[in-house]
């Protein structure tokens, strides 16, 4: 298609739908005016700053700056590539384009070489060894079509496909056949079972396989990544389980092929499980597009334990809470589905405890405890959502005994100083204090720096009073005014010149607070001196219960 017809084609299918019903499908939306506004669908928050307007089809959040058009929302939120969001929008409007935006000659070529591994596994001797192991690990006929599996022997595929027009070329582009090193073709499979792969709109854009010798390495072999396919970023058994993914709002993470088909069977019909990789960056980029909650449910031995540590710092710093499930028996869900044992699985997901619980209960020794915490709270550090950022911190506070102050209090209080909470619960009073007083405004300006504040509320404020807003405007524009308002009302309603004084002298003894420049010097210290922080945090705490 010639670069000005699609462009046509791409306006014709913007103008030609709603992008508030487009929204409507994920965010509840009211009239604001002119536009529509809502709860944001890209962070928590609870008071709406996303908004929509219809005539320019644009949208924007106030809260996280999301911004785009209904092309971008539909990418972010279903974690789709253009071409596929244009698509699904095109079915949406009615428009076929089909005849102009063609499917690839590769994409038809991974469809076709599916029918094949499939014919052999159902209908040909090949076929029988392959489907006994099936049978032996329990795995059903509907499991067997619902996924597609096939078996390749690593020989009459190329045969196949050339009879079906495909040349040499593509069947080398998308990796199902390699160059042997003194010439010719051979399969790229040999003698495994076939897993497709499956993008978000069930197109094929790869192949496991599962070796059937156990001498075969390695166990599991996928193509290799195209254009199509990236490992990293394809989680296995979104497309299959993608209705009921959306109805139950969270997916269980799992390590492999066997153990999303032993959900599956199982009626849990949530499992997602990355392919040969940790769980990714762009994974979680995905998971958090779609989800705000996530259970991990890996394997039971230390290799199941690191990644479970790994998914959790990877889904926090993409603002997704992960929830950990443990098998007390089985382990993989794929053996307890083998064994029979459903209830455990099952018994497993109910009790799925958070992330920092879990930390926690993994920790067999100080050290170990204070090198696990130091990663929690890094990763938690990254979240760009102040909301999560927080709430998230007074977890990893409640789990360990510290109580529930936030991120930076409890970075605080891991320090040693036993009067920092003192200190942290000032920081937010006076700065609404410097919003209802000039005099205490013009000290807290003048004595202290954006640096000094360890609440992000309270540095909030500071640094919108330092670019030279008006009260008003900071409790206006402040995300929590209310609270600021609330705060204000209960607790400084009354200030009167023996209180003034009493704050003002708080702001300059924080200023020369010996505990403030140890807090600061240790921001900039590495991960080592955090890690020796938090053990004699531990150790003292131990201490003090009596050993």
């Amino acid at each position: 298609m010639r670069g000005d017809n699609f462009r046509e084609v791409i306006e014709r299918i913007r103008t030609s739908v709603s992008i508030v019903d487009i929204i409507g499908n994920y965010v509840q939306l009211k009239k604001a005016g002119k536009s529509y506004r809502g709860l944001c669908p890209f962070h928590a928050e609870k008071t709406p700053s996303f908004y929509v307007d219809p005539d320019k089809g644009l949208y924007h959040c106030f809260g996280c700056g999301a911004s785009g058009n209904v092309f971008t929302f539909l990418m972010k939120k279903e974690g789709l590539s253009f071409s596929e969001a244009l698509r699904e929008l095109a079915k949406i409007a009615g428009i076929k384009i089909d005849e102009e935006v063609k499917s690839s000659k590769e994409l038809l070529l991974l469809k076709e070489a599916k029918t094949y591994y499939q014919k052999v596994l159902n209908e040909s001797e090949e076929g029988i060894p392959v489907l006994n192991y099936l049978k032996q690990r329990k795995v059903t006929t509907e499991a067997i079509l619902t996924f597609g599996l096939g078996y390749a022997s690593g020989a009459g595929l190329v045969t196949y496909l050339k009879n079906k027009g495909f040349d040499f070329y593509t069947m080398l582009k998308v990796g199902l056949i390699k160059e042997n090193p003194r010439g010719g073709y051979s399969e790229f499979f040999q003698d495994r079972l076939i897993i497709p792969i499956y993008d978000h709109f069930g197109n094929v854009v790869a192949f496991g396989g599962r070796a059937m010798k156990e001498s075969d390495e390695p166990k599991y072999l996928n193509t290799p990544e195209t254009e199509f396919f990236s490992k990293g970023k394809i989680l296995f058994g979104y497309y299959t389980n993608k209705k009921e993914l959306k109805e139950s709002g969270i997916p269980i993470v799992v390590e492999g092929y066997f153990d999303v088909m032993a959900l599956f069977m199982m009626e849990i019909k949530r499992g997602l499980a990355p392919m040969g990789t940790a769980l990714t960056e762009d994974h979680a980029n995905f998971i958090s597009s779609q989800f705000s909650k996530a259970i991990l449910l890996f394997d039971s031995d230390e290799a199941g334990k690191r990644a479970t540590l790994r998914s959790i710092k990877v889904l926090l710093e993409k603002g997704v809470m992960p929830l950990i499930a443990s098998l007390e028996f089985s382990k993989d869900p794929a053996e307890a589905w083998e064994n029979g044992r459903i209830d455990e699985v099952k018994k497993a997901l109910d009790s799925a405890s958070d992330f920092a619980k879990y930390i926690l209960r993994i920790s067999a020794t100080i050290e170990e405890r204070a090198s696990n915490v130091r990663d929690l709270l890094e990763s938690i550090q990254r979240i760009e959502n102040p909301v999560l950022r927080k709430d998230f911190g007074d977890l990893v506070a409640k789990a360990f005994g510290i109580g529930s102050i936030g991120l930076n209090e409890v970075l605080k209080l891991l320090s040693g100083q036993k009067k920092e909470s003192v200190v942290a619960g000032v920081d937010f009073s006076l700065a609404v204090s410097a919003l209802i007083d000039s005099e205490i405004r013009e000290v807290l300006l003048n004595e202290l720096s954006e640096e000094d504040f360890l609440s992000e509320d309270a540095k909030t404020i500071y640094v919108a009073l330092k670019e030279g807003k008006t009260p008003e405007e900071v409790i206006s524009e402040h995300p929590g005014s209310s609270r600021i308002v609330e705060y204000a009302m209960k607790y400084l309603g009354e200030i009167n010149e023996r209180v003034k004084g009493e704050i003002i002298k708080k702001i300059r003894d924080i200023r020369a607070s010996k505990v403030r420049q140890m807090l600061l010097k240790q921001r900039l210290e590495n991960k080592e001196n955090v890690e020796k922080i938090l053990i004699e945090f531990f150790k003292s705490k131990k201490e003090n219960m009596g050993g």
